[in-house]
């Protein structure tokens, strides 16, 4: 068993383990205007699948992660107008210029690696700025409201054609953070490479206030991409907020 960075390992597999559902970009189409010259930022984008999706002559799109081998993989497969960027989130936004995005995206439980709810203060500072007027930020967050949602929580295996992919969650030994266990199997060759990440289990309803705090204004929490409202039962939530 060798300990490593997860992602470096699964990034050529990654579209296959997680491939982008057509289900997310139709929800994300309802706060793109058609036909109109949009400027979207996705964060957490990995391998750059659901930005590819979004892609047509129209739209100027970016892409940041923080692993420099997704950001590779998504370059690879980059059309013309997206511009994929290994960076660190909160940094990104506060360094962007203002009123520079019409939609902002941070899907995938990307926003919980954020450290605690100081860094997620700047996050949303820097959003707002980073937004044009009119502008929009989709968050999603599993639903950690939900009570089997936290310490013990297994997720379903995971596997492409070459790799087998577990994880699952602990309580960290400050008592408030998780500790996010991966294990990647490769089929091949037998070997087992683990890896461990300490996440903020933020609520959906603390991540919809923090967004008001900041100056964000109809914030919303749904339940599904059928734009349900959030309820006590889903697996994840989304939060939309305006600038």
């Amino acid at each position: 068993m060798v300990i490593m960075n997860i992602y470096q390992i699964i990034a050529s597999e990654y579209r296959e383990l997680f491939p982008s559902s057509l289900l997310k970009v139709d929800f994300t189409m309802r706060y793109v205007r058609p036909y109109e010259e949009a400027s979207i930022l996705d964060i957490g984008c990995a391998s750059g699948e659901f930005l590819c999706q979004l892609a047509s002559p129209g739209r100027k799109l970016s892409g940041i992660d923080i692993d420099s081998a997704m950001i590779a993989e998504a370059s690879a497969f980059a059309a013309e107008n997206i511009h994929f960027l290994q960076a660190d989130m909160t940094g990104f936004l506060q360094k962007s210029r203002e009123s520079e995005y019409d939609l902002v995206t941070c899907f995938g439980n990307t926003v919980v690696y954020l450290k605690d709810e100081d860094a997620l203060n700047t996050f949303f500072n820097g959003a707002l700025k980073a937004l044009k007027k009119g502008g929009r930020i989709i968050i999603q967050v599993l639903n950690f409201g939900r009570k089997d949602i936290g310490e013990g929580f297994t997720f379903e295996p995971l596997e492409s054609c070459r790799l087998g992919f577990d994880r699952f969650y602990s309580l960290n030994e400050d008592g408030v953070h998780l500790d996010f266990h991966t294990s990647v199997t490769d089929k091949i060759t037998g070997e087992v490479f683990t890896d461990t990440h300490v996440l903020y289990p933020f609520a959906s309803t603390t991540i919809a206030d923090r967004a008001r705090q900041a100056g964000f204004s109809n914030v919303e929490r749904f339940g599904s991409y059928d734009n349900d409202a959030a309820c006590e039962s889903d697996f994840f939530h989304l939060i939309v907020a305006e600038k």
